[in-house]
């Protein structure tokens, strides 16, 4: 987390430069720090440098797969608990899943329930 500035940061992923200008568009007069990332690995590398807040992750991207990116992430306690934001989640909740989405969708639950804990 960056609180140097008093503002969250939020981490876009996404290999299409307007969409991740729209989200910058908007999340910044909200009071939000983006820091933008063009594929999986650059995210990777953004996470490392500078831990944000929350992620909003593209799935489909060449090389580096938003679900591999999530797995990653999820794998290693030092991020585990950092909000993955993905539109493409309710898709796979109707059923839309194979074994590697599988995976990663019971890793972001159990992600969920630990941050529902932690409100309660």
């Amino acid at each position: 987390m960056n609180t140097s500035s008093g503002q969250r940061t939020v981490l876009v992923v996404d290999d299409h430069a307007p969409l991740r200008t729209l989200c910058r568009l908007n999340l910044e007069p909200a009071g939000f720090r983006v820091v933008e990332a063009a594929d999986g690995d650059e995210a990777l590398a953004a996470v490392a440098a500078d831990r944000p807040d929350a992620i909003l992750l593209d799935i489909m991207m060449p090389r580096l797969s938003g679900w591999k990116v999530a797995a990653a992430l999820l794998a290693d306690e030092t991020t585990d608990q950092i909000p993955i934001i993905s539109k493409v989640l309710d898709q796979i909740e109707r059923g839309e899943r194979d074994a590697d989405l599988a995976e990663t969708l019971a890793a972001l639950r159990a992600q969920q329930e630990s941050a529902t804990k932690l409100r309660q």
